[in-house]
């Protein structure tokens, strides 16, 4: 069989001073190759999930980590061809041909994996994992020499846990981890255990300088990973995308930062007047993508705006571009932020799944999320509409009650490969939903739903699972079920760690400022130390006695400070600021009164 190839040329990012590479490439055009009956090319990725629950154990134990690739990784792989399949031959690139360095006569039968087959990927790693499996590296953990061996978890075969190579060892404890992802290699552990295996890794394969995880991030999973220490000198890890979302932003100067994803005006359904067109919808898709690959590596307070968003792709793609321009928006206002594993201070070891539903917010079928954590640390999360349409709030609830014991087990049983002694904790903020699970008996208007969830009611009784009620308040899941205030939405989000590690925010006076009613007005924002120094100045005025000079101070204040709160409607003149109506009040906002 004979198969054309081609020269690829590209420019990758490297370090100043040029802060790129050239690099050429001469691949296989693997899509002219014919397809074998019952072929198999698939080769797993890394999870990101799995990502997180290594970055977690390292905060936990304190560890060290750094990142190692592989070049030109795949023609490290053999080619074993079987007698059944034909033998593949490569035509000479047509570039090569053109400026007489090839003959277009001669033919090229490939002995290793080169780029473009479709089984190449397939063939590195049963490649790697096979080596990984046979090599032993010697390290000084603790002033003592041990040997280590590699073994995949078994619920995650790019997540290998890193032990002593001892035959009495059952439990095999893991004292350090590696993550595989085609050609690069994440290893977390004891300094000198990290130092040891990218040493062993570079003597097998031909490979980059080590990047170690400190202040500077280093690119992982299309993640930013880096380290800061907190109040109590302890390692905290910060997995962000500030990059990608840099250049996401970067390149529209018109675009206002925002304080919020998605406004209620937003989530209003609507019937566009025209169907729309096929370019229409491709654009939707195409912002609907660069937003989904920040929510599902760093970014779990966009979720529920990229659902909305997705369910309106292709009856509404107008409405959707203007979503995306919100929630850039609001990424260009939070491009810092991500997610920080702290080291627990308690050494409890449970693992939390949080649910909470929206009722039939759009007549039809109710809007969910389950956001999982492990020791205060956010690891897994979901939001969308439920598969189903609900009789009832309860039943709302409890559908994603047992959507998240499904995804907290999913998530245990990597948890139970490292470590042992994790309680598991369900919280709900329905208190029908959690007696319909936990109690016998109840209504006839009921008793489908016992049915219905016959699965969670078994784990719960058996006592796999703890279920517990939780106030409306605290609970995380809030996040993803509709949309919120930015006082609400920052409360949430420090609750999930979700935070920025420097001060390299918008300045605020550029931040537009949105009401819960969707109305927007632009300018300057509150200066709330000004404010404060002003009704302190106001109250002093107020004990001499001196009302009409009261007023007058208010108004040469106000006249020199501007009024830039974005109050609804019309601006309005305050006779006396401590004896305003409700309708009058200048700052009304749920925003304003929590931060004043």
């Amino acid at each position: 069989e004979l198969v054309p190839s081609k020269i690829v040329f590209t420019r990758k990012p490297a370090p100043p001073p040029l802060g790129y590479k050239n690099k050429v490439r001469w691949v296989v055009c693997g899509n002219y190759e014919s397809r074998k009956e019952g072929e198999e090319n698939y080769s797993g990725g890394a999870d990101a999930a799995a990502f997180r629950c290594l970055v977690h154990q390292a905060s936990q134990h304190q560890w060290s980590g750094a990142s190692i690739d592989i070049k030109t990784a795949f023609l490290n792989a053999e080619v074993k061809p079987s007698e059944s399949e034909d033998v593949i031959l490569v035509k000479p690139p047509a570039f090569f041909v053109e400026r007489n360095m090839m003959s277009k006569d001669v033919v090229f039968q490939p002995l290793r994996a080169v780029y473009g087959f479709r089984k190449s990927p397939r063939l590195w790693s049963q490649h790697r994992d096979d080596k990984f499996q046979k090599m032993e590296v010697e390290a000084t953990i603790e002033s003592k020499k041990v040997k280590l061996r590699f073994t995949p978890l078994d619920s995650e075969p790019n997540l290998w846990k890193i032990h002593r190579d001892d035959d009495g060892d059952q439990e095999m404890k893991a004292l350090g981890l590696m993550m595989t992802y085609v050609d690069d290699i994440f290893t977390v552990g004891p300094r000198g255990l990290v130092e040891a295996v990218i040493a062993k890794i570079q003597s097998t394969w031909a490979s980059t300088p080590p990047d170690w995880v400190g202040l500077k991030p280093l690119r992982f999973l299309g993640m930013e990973v880096s380290t800061f220490k907190d109040e109590n000198r302890w390692d905290v890890w910060h997995v962000s995308q500030k990059s990608y979302i840099q250049d996401l932003v970067g390149n529209d100067a018109g675009l206002k930062p925002k304080v919020v994803p998605i406004t209620r005006d937003q989530c209003v359904p609507s019937v566009p007047e025209e169907p729309p067109t096929i370019e229409q919808v491709r654009s939707a898709q195409k912002e609907v993508g660069e937003l989904l690959w920040t929510v599902t590596r760093t970014r779990p307070d966009l979720m529920y705006t990229v659902a909305k968003m997705s369910a309106l792709v292709t009856k509404d793609p107008l409405k959707v571009i203007e979503i995306s321009a919100q929630a850039k928006g609001y990424l260009k206002n939070t491009a810092a932020e991500g997610l920080n594993f702290r080291k627990s201070t308690t050494g409890e070891k449970t693992l939390c799944a949080f649910s909470d539903a929206s009722y039939a917010p759009d007549g039809e079928c109710s809007h969910g999320c389950t956001i999982i954590s492990y020791q205060g640390s956010t690891m897994m999360w979901k939001s969308g509409r439920q598969s189903v349409v609900s009789l009832s709030t309860a039943e709302s609830e409890l559908l994603e009650i047992i959507e998240a014991l499904t995804a907290g087990e999913s998530l245990f049983v990597m948890l139970n490969e490292l470590e042992e002694g994790i309680l598991k904790v369900a919280w709900c903020d329905s208190q029908a939903a959690v007696s319909i699970l936990s109690c016998e008996g109840g209504s006839w208007r009921t008793r489908h739903l016992r049915i219905r969830a016959s699965f969670a009611r078994d784990i719960v009784q058996r006592g796999e699972w703890a279920l517990h009620h939780m106030g409306g308040l605290e609970m995380i899941a809030d996040i993803g079920t509709k949309p919120l205030t930015s006082s609400r939405l920052r409360f949430l989000k420090k609750l999930m760690n979700l935070e920025e590690i420097k001060n390299d925010r918008v300045p605020e006076e550029n931040i537009e400022i949105e009401e819960k009613s969707g109305i927007v007005k632009e300018g300057v924002a509150v200066d709330l130390e000004k404010i404060s120094k002003a009704v302190k100045v106001i109250t002093l005025l107020a004990v001499l006695g001196s009302a009409e000079a009261e007023g007058e101070e208010v108004k040469e204040k106000e006249d020199e400070e501007g009024d830039g709160s974005g109050e609804r409607g019309a601006p309005r003149t305050v006779e006396d600021p401590f004896c305003c109506h409700a309708e009058e009040a200048p700052y009304r906002s749920e925003e304003h009164t929590s931060e004043l």
